[in-house]
């Protein structure tokens, strides 16, 4: 984390670190689903424990090789024609996540024939109304995430 102050200003910008993870607590939550019935619907993690209402959730798309990316996250594979388009929602105070998958490939949206499997990153981040140092969250790629919070 990088903080700015001005060379006269009386702030310890180790201690702005500090303040922003003492208030702020993340916890990850690894899941994997099974998406077998039809494309542009959802499949449901609920593996969360129930969020406070300004609490943030995170979802990040999770590669064969472990590598997270943010969500929504096209998943184009080149040796075949289908491209994929995974999306996230959740409610805030819900502790579910729906997981959207869509055919970039195929207008219909129709039924999935061979079962399709991924995985998945959650990221609660805890008290974030109450934080001094204002973050757009969603705005940062994990390996920003994962820096700040300490994952």
């Amino acid at each position: 984390m990088i903080v700015a102050c001005k060379k006269d200003d009386d702030v310890d910008p180790d201690q702005i670190k500090a303040d922003v993870l003492q208030e702020t607590r993340a916890e990850t939550y690894d899941f994997t689903l099974i998406f077998d019935d039809q494309f542009n619907t959802s499949e449901v993690y609920d593996g969360l424990p129930f969020p406070a209402g300004q609490d943030v959730i995170l979802v990040y798309y999770k590669n064969d090789g472990g590598f997270l990316y943010s969500m929504p996250y096209i998943e184009t594979n080149y040796t075949a024609v289908t491209d994929y388009w995974f999306s996230y929602h959740y409610s805030p105070g819900s502790s579910l996540v729906w997981i959207t998958i869509d055919d970039l490939n195929n207008t219909d949206f129709g039924d999935i024939t061979t079962p399709i499997t991924r995985n998945f990153r959650a990221v609660l981040i805890k008290n974030v109304a109450n934080l001094k140092v204002a973050k757009d969250w969603k705005k940062m790629s994990y390996p920003e995430l994962k820096q700040i919070l300490d994952l």
